[in-house]
């Protein structure tokens, strides 16, 4: 008889669930004053900095990591970044690239020989169906080439998942934060090619340089609070009263006082 799942593994999976879901919203909000290529390169560049002064290179090759970062940088997250700007819905763009899914296990059966279950052909049947339920049922906003973009960055989620496997037994933060490196400079470059130098100085404006803080102070505040999820790399705990600040980060037009206030430890300088 299978074990039990520790609560503590069902909480952390639900919290995953929730941050995913609640980012295709966040997504729409910030592309509304930032290009979508700069702004998947800005994601990739808070991915790797600060983190990987503190997370050691994992043992893989440079061409894996490469391939990741190209693959989830510039495929996964640019494609469905164009997608959501003004060509699909958060909320069906966040179902249409679970098509990942299916385009993972074809690939692993071809690559790998592996084979699916009765049980698991009528799972990915049932799946099927409630895709094309949900698809059928859009809104305007939907385009051809919106749903084309987010069926592309599906199989660029993918190919990352294939390159991700032959990684073999890594340590996937130390993964994830050094295969960011290589989706940085294809990004920024489409970016300058496509969107172009106006618009990508215009879109770094909008982030408040001001006394509140700075967008990228935040991204590495909430990556400090990220690596308490594993106990082996928690630091000893101050108390939060003298050990937490408030930083935030604006964005122009936002309805209300337009700011997302991140926490981080106070152990350096503000500036």
């Amino acid at each position: 008889m299978p074990a039990a799942i520790p609560l503590r593994h069902v909480l952390l999976a639900l919290a995953v669930v929730f941050v995913w879901g609640t980012n295709f919203v966040a997504i729409k909000v910030v592309l509304g004053h930032i290009p979508p290529l700069l702004f998947a390169a800005l994601r990739f560049t808070m991915a790797l900095v600060p983190a990987a002064f503190f997370v050691r290179r994992p043992k893989v090759g440079w061409g894996n990591l490469a391939l990741y970062g190209l693959l989830i940088g510039v495929g996964q997250f640019g494609l469905l970044y164009i997608a959501i700007d003004g060509h699909i819905s958060p909320g069906l763009a966040s179902l249409v690239i679970q098509l990942q899914v299916f385009f993972t296990i074809a690939a692993s059966m071809r690559i790998s020989g592996e084979r699916l279950q009765p049980v698991q052909w009528f799972a990915l049947a049932l799946a099927t169906a409630g895709i094309a339920i949900i698809a059928m049922h859009t809104d305007t906003s939907t385009t051809i080439l919106g749903l084309a973009l987010v069926v592309g960055a599906a199989m660029g989620w993918a190919g990352g998942n294939i390159a991700a496997k032959q990684a073999g037994n890594v340590n996937m933060l130390a993964y994830v934060v050094w295969s960011s490196a290589f989706s940085i400079l294809p990004l920024l470059a489409l970016s300058l090619a496509f969107e172009g130098p106006q618009a990508m100085a215009a879109g770094l404006r909008v982030v408040d340089y001001g006394p509140q803080g700075q967008l990228l102070r935040g991204s590495r505040h909430v990556w400090e609070s990220s690596k308490c999820w594993q106990p082996q790399h928690c630091a000893k705990q101050q108390p939060a009263s003298k050990d937490m600040a408030a930083t935030s980060v604006r964005f122009p037009g936002a309805r209300g006082p337009g700011t997302v206030t991140a926490w981080r430890r106070s152990s350096g300088p503000v500036a």
